[in-house]
């Protein structure tokens, strides 16, 4: 898998879970507006639950709920639960929150996501993490991709205007010849 690759998987992954936020941003409760802070730990923690919970073709929630990951209930301003594509989970503090959007006939995508308090400055330390818990993987600058069990994890860092230097790790299907 070239580089090329890795930027075309990559951008589909946090662009496919980007189109099917977009409806929880009219939800009175959108967990996607005040991420937790997150470390190396946690991302890896995380990329290994949606690694495990992702069978290829769709991510089990169950399992994920069985690693400790409570599911978040989304509502509109009259308190209603909202009926949305995407399931959001958070766990503990320092665990990112993760997101398995639903989009029919979208690739299963598990991700990730998180604030680096850190910034820029711990993206190669992330990276190094990535590399122990995962073995080497594809990096240029601050988006790198690693094998994992047949799977891709692809991690994409990127500052935000509103809440800091995101992280984000998606795990997606490895595409055959990759």
């Amino acid at each position: 898998m070239g580089i090329a690759a890795l930027r075309s998987f990559g951008s589909l992954a946090f662009a496919g879970a980007a189109f099917v936020l977009a409806p929880a941003a009219h939800a009175q409760s959108d967990p996607t507006e005040d991420l937790p802070s997150v470390g190396s730990a946690g991302l890896i923690d995380a990329a290994k639950d949606c690694s495990d919970a992702h069978d290829g073709a769709t991510v089990d929630l169950a399992l994920l709920d069985e690693r400790g990951w409570t599911e978040l209930t989304i509502t509109d301003d009259e308190g209603e639960e909202l009926d949305l594509p995407v399931h959001f989970f958070n766990r503990a503090e320092g665990d990112p929150l993760i997101v398995v959007p639903l989009a029919e006939g979208a690739p299963a995508v598990c991700v990730a996501t998180g604030i680096v308090a850190e910034g820029a400055a711990a993206v190669p330390a992330i990276q190094t993490a990535f590399a122990d818990a995962f073995g080497e993987g594809m990096v240029e600058g601050e988006q790198a991709a690693y094998n994992h069990d047949g799977k891709m994890i692809a991690t994409n860092f990127e500052e935000d205007e509103e809440q800091g230097f995101v992280a984000q790790v998606a795990v997606l299907e490895q595409q055959s010849g990759d």
